[in-house]
């Protein structure tokens, strides 16, 4: 599998534990999704993924 499809472990493991999270992100086009998962690549630590997952909850659509 090429690595730029792949959602990043840390992006996992936060939706995984957040079904909300995982809710939302499983509504969102395939435009979308990838653009949420271009986003969690340039996160560097659990914290950082924890707040990008709270901020993410907060809108209807990433952008």
């Amino acid at each position: 599998m090429n690595q730029n499809n792949e959602m990043p472990i840390g992006l996992a493991m936060e939706l995984a534990k957040n079904s909300k999270a995982m809710e939302q992100f499983s509504s969102l086009s395939k435009s979308e999704q990838n653009s949420v998962i271009e986003h969690a690549r340039h996160v560097h630590s659990q914290k950082e993924m924890q707040n990008f997952i709270s901020t993410f909850l907060l809108f209807d659509r990433y952008s």
